[in-house]
């Protein structure tokens, strides 16, 4: 399975990340452990997934109307 590492993704997504006391396991006590809340990361990926299809949409209609009128010039 592939997982994310925290400290990674605070650089880009710093609200994804929680700082928190935890413990390793060996049962050594951190204090600043980093703890990765994933589904705000998922929320942000669909977000911008239905970002990027309206993008894709309003993109092609532009492309149809060029082409139709490079079509009309042509003929």
């Amino acid at each position: 399975m592939i997982r994310f590492i925290a400290q990674q993704i605070k650089e880009v997504i710093p609200k994804a990340v929680i700082i928190e006391n935890g413990y390793l396991p060996n049962s050594d006590e951190i204090n600043d452990f980093h703890n990765l809340n994933e589904a705000y990361i998922f929320t942000l990926n669909v977000c911008a997934t239905q970002e990027l299809h309206g993008m894709i949409t309003r993109q092609q209609a532009i492309i149809d109307i060029l082409i139709s009128r490079i079509e009309a010039l042509e003929a």
